[in-house]
């Protein structure tokens, strides 16, 4: 028996006889899927990725570093979110961000998009670093782009922030 959407988006049980059968509401039929497409989508799930540069981790310490990321039928959508506090300090090599899991399937790259806000304000895309982490980078591409340090694009300070979203396939 076919289910339908009536007005006020209620949920009609056609039994086929061509009459309009019961109205339920939504509490009342929790396990029937409602709509082909939210099967497809995962919950937005919080998570607090690593950070780090080829020397070790570095410590946010009262600063913030906080992730959110969706599964979005194998492409899983990310926002890496990153605020200096004034007892955040970091070593002047390149940063790595961790990535939300699952990790990307081989063969695929990242791709993304973000912004660090000093000021200046400075536009940034990512890089894939490995299977399991990212690489912020500013500058025209190709060659040229500059990968983000403790000071670089400017000298990191408390209250500037970063952040970073993209996405990849599973």
């Amino acid at each position: 028996m076919p289910i339908n959407r009536g007005p006020f988006n209620a949920l009609i049980d056609d039994d086929g006889s061509g009459k309009t059968g019961s109205i339920w509401n939504k509490a009342a039929i929790s396990g029937v899927l409602l709509d082909p497409i939210d099967a497809l989508v995962g919950p937005v799930t919080p998570y607090t990725p690593t950070w780090r540069t080829g020397t070790g981790a570095i410590a946010i310490n009262n600063g913030a570093l906080a992730g959110l990321y969706v599964n979005v039928n194998g492409l899983v959508v990310f926002t890496i979110n990153m605020v200096w506090g004034s007892g955040t300090a970091g070593p002047t090599d390149a940063w790595l961000f961790g990535l939300p899991p699952p990790v990307p399937r081989t063969g695929f790259d990242i791709w993304g998009v973000g912004h660090a806000l000093g000021p200046p304000y400075v536009p940034l895309y990512c890089l894939q670093f490995g299977a399991t982490e990212v690489q912020p980078v500013y500058g025209p591409g190709g060659t040229t782009e500059t990968a983000l340090s403790y000071t670089v694009p400017f000298t990191w300070a408390a209250g500037k922030r970063m952040v970073l979203s993209g996405a990849y396939f599973v």
